[in-house]
């Protein structure tokens, strides 16, 4: 679940984060739910993909972030300044500058 200042589905926020990546080349790939239910008999990766595009997709999603907002205050960090500042293996959050907008 992605809880920020803005709606924003699963399938934008990876798309954001792939178009503002700068140290890895990430691509966004998409398989049509009805492909993954034809697999699932051949396929645990396409069995478990249905499932989990299932869930997601029939989440009864709320917001839940409230209590974290009025103690720690509104997020700040973007998905793409998050993609910029991230280093894979390491946690480097602590560097991203939240007042930078590009994209």
């Amino acid at each position: 679940m992605i809880q920020g200042p803005e709606a924003v589905t699963q399938h934008d926020a990876a798309r954001r984060f792939v178009a503002a990546s700068t140290r890895e080349k990430f691509a966004v790939l998409t398989v049509p739910p009805l492909l993954l239910q034809l697999g699932r008999p051949f396929s645990t990766q396409a069995d478990y993909g249905w499932h989990i595009t299932h869930a997601l997709n029939h989440y009864p999603e709320a917001f839940e972030a409230g209590k974290t907002w009025a103690e720690l205050g509104m997020p700040t960090t973007t998905l793409e300044a998050f993609a910029r500042g991230h280093k894979w293996g390491l946690d480097n959050t602590a560097d991203i500058d939240p007042t930078d907008r590009r994209s």
